[in-house]
């Protein structure tokens, strides 16, 4: 647990660090109690002492929206690159299929990618939900098991694709994402990619629809709440 603790900001760790073990030794911590620690973490990263969580009034947008945004178009060009290194992936000679170990490292990275992207635009949307984070988390474990050998490996990539699914669908309606809809249609179609032929070029619209969702949330900040006005 001092190990996931100390994925924090030193400054966060010097302020929170002995309330937060005087809370930890109240009880064993769960797994839920650890996935909130790293998600914890991760904000405290890209919000220090909480300051991007503000819209500012000039309607520019943090930095920790803006590192996400960035990172959901490169993560939606490398599953485009993936896809095209698997199409063009040579037959190994005898075997009957392609080599697409290349690919499949070049999508990998694009999955854990889009999936701290998510993260990320999960903790900047304004109206944010904990359903929109969970399926963030989900996404970036399923994506880190795309790395470990098969059958983890499926496990990982089709963990990952559903848990897009409502992730898109939560984050068009909590942030004012309208490209974020696109995401659960690309992961359908990413479903029937296959790395022996051209259906490995089916994780070009989810890499488009990732590349759309960056490009709207580096543009646009957080929805702003107009605070209702006081009756008369």
């Amino acid at each position: 647990m001092s190990r996931l603790v100390h994925l924090y900001p030193r400054a966060w760790r010097d302020r929170y660090l002995a309330e937060l073990e005087d809370l930890l030794a109240d009880r064993p911590p769960t797994v839920r109690d650890r996935l909130d620690i790293v998600r914890g973490a991760f904000d405290a990263w890209i919000h220090p002492q909480l300051a991007a969580r503000a819209p500012r009034p000039d309607g520019s947008i943090g930095v920790g929206r803006r590192v996400a945004s960035i990172a959901a178009m490169v993560g939606g060009g490398l599953w485009i690159a993936g896809g095209l290194t698997m199409n063009a992936a040579p037959m190994l000679r005898g075997l009957g299929y392609k080599d697409s170990t290349t690919g499949l490292i070049v999508l990998a990275s694009g999955a854990v990618i889009t999936a701290l992207a998510a993260v990320g635009l999960a903790i900047a949307t304004t109206r944010r939900s904990r359903p929109t984070m969970t399926a963030a988390m989900a996404m970036l474990i399923g994506a880190a098991l795309i790395f470990a050998p098969w059958p983890l490996l499926a496990i990982g990539l089709f963990g990952y694709a559903f848990a897009t699914i409502p992730f898109g669908l939560l984050l068009a309606r909590a942030g004012n994402q309208a490209f974020a809809g696109l995401l659960p249609i690309a992961t359908i179609i990413l479903l029937f990619m296959n790395t022996e032929d051209e259906r490995a070029l089916l994780t070009i619209p989810f890499g488009l629809a990732w590349i759309a969702v960056g490009a709207l949330a580096v543009r646009r900040g957080p929805v702003a709440v107009i605070p209702a006005a006081n009756p008369a």
